[in-house]
């Protein structure tokens, strides 16, 4: 059988030319020609990373089998930078537990958190009912000071820090039950409560030192006298939104007396049993019972403050 017509290959003389060579019209493959370099010969159309390398395998390549960016692993600057780094950051790490250690000690913090179970309800129960208690004296000194949980009438951080949380939390409740919750609510709640425990605790701290007072009373003191408030602060909320004003102002009165007997009592044990040695009805003891009975009367008025724009929009 004759080929195709289109495959025959003709040869001629052109018009006006000499004998020219066969026209070929089709590559031809009969001889394989070498892979392009940079692709395998094994899967065709895949690059092979360790063709790159003239001469060498995949067993004489180095980085062979590596994830991309191993190889700065294995640089000797590289593990010299990170060794670097890490003393850098133990560096810091050590300044700033130093100027922390200064305003802030991390052994006395330790020790306002350590209570337990009994502690917590035994003090919770003092902040409800405190006219059943009777001795509100500390029975251990301040210069050597005991955990909390074995001295019912010591100050502790643990009941005012959950409080404060509870209480940031439950005004995001009763604000969305009025259809006026917003994320930013919570850190405008936080942070107002925030701020008037601080400025209590600087007016507090600086009273003392005007009045030139006596007393055993620190700032880690101060600030968790002030922060028990927040307890109160929590049923009052609740009852403002189930039973309205009736139930909100019958709690305020309630937790309001509550915490200025509390305070009265455990103030008095501690500030005016070192306000000099003129006994009572001395000038420093009438300076210290006027302070205790600002601190004391100043927390129903927070108390207010910090949560009737919460219960009545």
């Amino acid at each position: 059988m004759d080929a195709p017509s289109n495959f025959r290959q003709t040869s001629g003389k052109r018009k006006g030319k000499g004998k020219t060579s066969k026209p070929q019209l089709f590559d031809d493959t009969s001889v394989q020609q070498p892979p392009p370099q940079g692709y395998s010969q094994q899967q065709p159309g895949f690059y092979d990373p360790g063709s790159q390398y003239a001469g060498q395998g995949q067993g004489q390549n180095p980085n062979w089998g590596q994830f991309p960016g191993q190889q700065i692993f294995n640089d000797p600057m590289a593990n010299m930078a990170m060794q670097y780094g890490t003393s850098l950051a133990g560096q810091g790490k050590d300044i700033v537990n130093k100027n922390l250690e200064k305003y802030v000690s991390t052994s006395k913090l330790k020790y306002y958190f350590a209570v337990d179970t009994s502690y917590v309800g035994k003090k919770l129960l003092m902040l409800f009912f405190p006219y059943t208690h009777s001795d509100w004296s500390i029975k251990f000194d301040q210069d050597q000071p005991v955990a909390p949980r074995f001295d019912e009438n010591a100050p502790d951080l643990y009941i005012p820090t959950m409080a404060f949380v509870t209480y940031v939390l439950v005004s995001g409740i009763v604000l969305g039950t009025q259809n006026r919750f917003t994320p930013e609510q919570l850190g405008l709640q936080a942070s107002t409560a925030l701020v008037w425990l601080i400025i209590e605790l600087a007016v507090v701290m600086l009273s003392l030192y005007i009045m030139n007072l006596s007393t055993d009373l620190k700032y880690m003191d101060v600030l968790s006298y002030t922060g028990y408030k927040f307890v109160g602060m929590i049923f009052i909320l609740l009852a403002g939104m189930f039973f309205q004003g009736t139930g909100y102002y019958g709690l305020l009165a309630w937790f309001s007396a509550a915490i200025v007997f509390f305070l009265v009592r455990t103030l008095k044990s501690q500030i005016t049993s070192r306000s000099g040695s003129e006994g009572f009805g001395g000038s420093g003891t009438k300076r210290s019972l006027y302070l205790i009975l600002s601190v004391s009367l100043a927390q129903p008025l927070l108390m207010w403050w910090l949560t009737r724009h919460i219960v009545f929009s």
